[in-house]
């Protein structure tokens, strides 16, 4: 069965379309640019039209030589651009004279890849279908939107097709990533058959990632109690009246919910995907649903109250606050925002100048609809083919002051596994000399759990250079 819809994904799809080309200069640059840079649409499917906006940076040394890597930021419904801006990518947001511009980034992964960010999926920033203007989609059709967009950039950049290719992705990516990975093992499988480019996957590296919901629901609200964020009522409310297995839903949206500034607000958006929620899943099987979402509300209305749940020790962007860390940039994501609407970076960077009309980081309904049921599925499935048929390689970190898919949840579904340990629980180090810790690791059989110190929810947004050293280390077969 398996064999029958590959070839016809494959007959449908036809060849992907690409309509990229070289970007030679950005706008709030001072300075050259640091690698080759690449951008523009990708068809994804011919017959309706679907397009997949990428950005492609080649590795500033060696790139025939340097792996490809693939990357997708979370949501579900956020865009690959947050990440090539405001975390690993070439360049990073600052305020000029002029309004936001950019720097180079010292701590991007192009020291060590060539980096392809997409938004995806389809209807998220500027991937479109034309003339349509909402999208309902899923893990399924991402998947497929992505394995297209790789079939066509193979095309478009033959002299990658040597090097090694790894999909990597943060958050919601604990769900893309993966199942991307077996859209891949699948296509490759059935290659000689429906004449697809057999794509070279070394394997993937994950984020903090969604992956086994009931898991994760638990290790947020144990996470919150063991930093003494919530209260005592707090937490009794939520285990006595709450199943974890039923509010995985409130745990996946909360991020987006927490960032609304008023109560108005958020009370909207809950009944629009409390409502969604309902529609997939049915009603929640909650010991009292009444006083569980009494606890759930609390928790996040209140506790979290001007505490950015991705990162619990970083301060907020309030305009005209100071901020009492000067680590990071707070109001990247609003700079980022700014940038990628004005018409002149829309138009180096090979974007509509019209679709969408403003450019944002995430979406959401009514534009875009994701499976809300795919969001409470777990995908460990993939882990235990991969590891089962093929000796890929895998990293999974997570930034341990994230409250949102922290490290409480990953090691429950990591122990689901049942990996055999090969290298116990150890620190890492940040520096040569051995002195600052980066974080701390276990090396299984067949992957590599690490935490990152100090990293919030987006680990490279928060500690790049700990980023930078990790991937480094695991792309030479170090150990952490």
């Amino acid at each position: 069965m398996r064999a029958v819809a590959t070839l016809a994904f494959a007959a449908l799809l036809l060849a992907a379309a690409a309509f990229g080309a070289e970007v030679t200069s950005l706008p709030g640059l001072n300075g050259p640019m640091p690698s080759k840079m690449y951008a523009g649409y990708m068809t994804v499917n011919a017959t309706t039209g679907r397009q997949i906006y990428y950005q492609f940076y080649e590795a500033i040394d060696s790139p025939s030589t340097k792996p490809v890597s693939l990357w997708l930021t979370g949501g579900p419904g956020c865009s690959g651009l947050i990440a090539a801006f405001t975390e690993h990518g070439p360049y990073q947001m600052n305020f000029t004279a002029n309004g936001a511009g950019i720097e180079v980034n010292p701590y991007s992964w192009i020291n060590q890849m060539n980096m392809i960010y997409i938004e995806s999926p389809v209807g998220v920033g500027f991937s479109n279908v034309p003339n349509e203007t909402t999208y309902v989609t899923g893990d399924k059709q991402t998947a497929d939107d992505t394995y297209a967009f790789l079939q066509g950039f193979y095309q478009e950049f033959p002299q990658f097709k040597p090097n090694d290719f790894w999909v990597t992705g943060e958050s919601y990516g604990g769900h893309y990533v993966p199942e991307i990975v077996n859209r891949v093992l699948d296509g490759n499988e059935y290659a000689n058959t429906t004449g697809d480019f057999k794509i070279p996957l070394k394997g993937w590296m994950v984020g903090n990632p969604w992956t086994d919901p009931e898991g994760e629901a638990w290790g947020v609200v144990q996470n919150w109690w063991d930093r003494a964020i919530i209260g005592r009522p707090d937490w009794d409310g939520i285990n006595n009246y709450c199943d974890y297995k039923d509010i995985t839903f409130w745990i996946i949206n909360n991020a987006s919910a927490g960032a609304m500034r008023t109560k108005e607000q958020k009370a909207a958006w809950w009944n629009t995907h409390l409502r969604q929620a309902q529609q997939e899943l049915g009603q929640f099987k909650t010991h009292d649903s009444k006083k569980c979402f009494e606890a759930l509300y609390k928790a996040s209305d209140v506790e979290f109250n001007k505490v950015d749940i991705e990162g619990v020790y970083r301060d907020m962007c309030v305009p005209g606050v100071k901020q009492l860390q000067d680590q990071i940039n707070p109001c990247a994501m609003t700079q980022l925002i700014e940038w990628l609407n004005r018409p002149d970076v829309r138009s180096a960077v090979h974007a509509s100048l019209t679709v969408p009309e403003k450019w944002m980081p995430c979406n959401a309904p009514p534009q875009l609809t994701y499976s809300t049921y795919d969001t409470q599925q777990p995908v460990l499935y993939v882990y235990e083919r991969a590891f089962r048929e093929t000796d890929l390689k895998v990293l999974v970190y997570s930034g341990d002051n994230d409250a949102i898919v922290p490290y409480t949840g990953t090691r429950m579904w990591i122990h689901k596994l049942n990996r055999r340990i090969v290298n116990e629980h150890h620190q890492w180090f940040a520096d040569t000399n051995g002195v600052q810790v980066g974080g701390w690791a276990t090396q299984y059989d067949k992957f590599t759990f690490t935490t990152v110190r100090g990293a919030g929810h987006m680990v490279p947004y928060m500690k790049p250079h700990r980023a930078l050293v990790m991937i480094e280390k695991f792309l030479a077969n170090h150990t952490l």
